[in-house]
């Protein structure tokens, strides 16, 4: 069948793994380091921002006295340490990837996340075979990926008009139009739904939604 959209784009935490209260845990652990006051689920889902370093700034890390790039690797080590205990699969993840496979397009992950975690977390996972490529970054700093999303589009002769990310941020939007391609949000993620709706664009409630949303664009 000829599809609307040929590629496929996935964003990674939050949107295919379930780590959203892993990331409140690990943060919580740095401010209970720092004697600051602890945030919940509710509290992260509306300040949670990129470029990441934003977000800290906001629940009271003071980079006037440490680095953001020390308090970066501190809280990628305490990730990685409770990553294979701490997340899982959204659900319905599998029976998606597979979906999508047997429809004959081509998938690939878009993240922010740094390269060998990313390439660990979905080895962990046995994620691998559903996907075209995997893109991270370069670093655990999570400035974001709009030039990640550049570099992709070109070295896969992507056709923007073709590929589609989805994704749980504003950040996930803004890349999409940072590089002309159409962008779907799920709002189970990391950021709270109202802040999703404001972009504009699609907003789904699950990532099981995601082939027939497809489907319905034939």
């Amino acid at each position: 069948m000829n599809w609307h959209y040929k590629h496929i784009l996935w964003d990674w935490n939050g949107t295919l793994v379930n780590d959203m209260d892993l990331c409140v845990s690990v943060t919580n652990t740095l401010i209970r380091k720092r004697n600051g006051t602890q945030i919940n689920r509710e509290v992260y889902q509306k300040e949670f921002t990129f470029p990441v370093v934003d977000f800290y700034e906001k629940i009271g890390f003071n980079f006037s006295i440490e680095s953001y790039a020390d308090v970066a690797e501190e809280w990628i080590l305490e990730y990685k340490s409770n990553f294979e205990t701490g997340s899982s699969l959204n659900g319905n993840v599998i029976d998606v990837l597979e979906e999508i496979k047997n429809m004959g397009l081509k998938q690939s992950i878009l993240s922010a996340c740094e390269s060998s975690l990313l390439n660990h977390s979905i080895k962990h996972l046995s994620l691998e075979p559903y996907f075209h490529g995997i893109h991270g970054t370069g670093d655990n700093h999570a400035h974001g990926k709009v030039d990640l999303a550049h570099s992709m589009i070109k070295e896969n002769h992507c056709s923007p008009e073709e590929s589609i990310l989805f994704g749980d941020t504003v950040h996930d939007y803004e890349v999409a139009s940072a590089v002309g391609i159409d962008c779907v949000l799920i709002a189970n993620g990391h950021q709270h739904e109202d802040r999703l709706r404001k972009t504009g664009v699609p907003v789904i409630c699950d990532i099981s939604h995601v082939p027939n949303f497809i489907k319905s664009l034939q």
